[in-house]
């Protein structure tokens, strides 16, 4: 049962999130970009929970490592891109 909570949190997240687009609860100039990084960030994290909960069918201590670096992943929310070049 444990590993079910993150993604019945995840899927809360998506539909309220949904709910709050279609209700027009969120800015009307809200750009297009930011709702797909919010969507693809709810979906991507999703999998990488499922991932983790899938890793304890082969070793416990592997899936509570990889679980433990998907929360310090969106904890710490390091940034990848490149500097832009003016």
């Amino acid at each position: 049962m444990r590993s079910r909570r993150p993604n019945a949190l995840g899927a809360a997240a998506r539909c309220t999130w949904c709910y709050a687009r279609r209700a027009q609860l969120t800015r009307a100039d809200t750009p297009q970009a930011l709702v797909t990084a919010i969507d693809r960030r709810i979906v991507i994290a999703q999998m990488r929970y499922a991932l983790g909960a899938a890793l304890c069918l082969i070793n416990t201590y592997c899936s509570i490592a990889c679980i433990f670096l998907v929360q310090l992943n969106y904890a710490l929310a390091p940034s990848f891109r490149r500097p832009a070049r003016a």
